[in-house]
């Protein structure tokens, strides 16, 4: 009778063995670092449409027709105390523009104000921007429209 041994591992096979493990591991890291540098850049990004959103409204909520163009920020300004904005994670710029005439659905009017809130970060990259639109029906009904760009 002829006894057989079970067969293990070579020497070779065993080193291949443990280098692919070893870059396995190795890997693990990087895909962690990248993942989280994706979740800070969308918090970045959601706090930017939020603060756009929140920014418009108060502009074209306490203003009427005619004062909204007093609002008009062209020149990148950081979002500080005086906008409410001081307990967020990230310092972010602002612009607040108001075009008129407007066009809208294809239809240019004297009548329509269009108000772009844009939220730049620190880099000055453009993060997120939202628009409203203001209509004069009459002297004193108003109507407004919002859309994130």
């Amino acid at each position: 009778m002829v006894v057989r041994f079970k067969r293990a591992f070579t020497l070779i096979e065993l080193i291949f063995a443990i280098v692919i493990i070893g870059i396995s591991f190795m890997s693990v890291p990087m895909m962690i670092q990248v993942t989280s540098t994706g979740v800070a850049k969308n918090l970045e990004t959601q706090e930017a449409i939020f603060k756009a959103i929140v920014i418009t409204k108060s502009a074209v909520g306490e203003n009427n027709f005619t004062n909204v163009d007093t609002l008009i920020q062209e020149t990148p300004t950081v979002l500080t105390d005086a906008v409410g904005m001081s307990d967020y994670k990230f310092t972010q710029k602002y612009t607040l523009n108001v075009t008129t005439p407007a066009t809208f659905n294809g239809e240019t009017n004297n009548d329509y104000k269009k108000i772009t809130t844009n939220i730049y970060n620190s880099s000055d990259e453009l993060l997120a921007s939202f628009s409203a639109y203001k209509f004069k029906i009459n002297k004193k009904l108003f109507l407004t429209y919002f859309r994130l760009i």
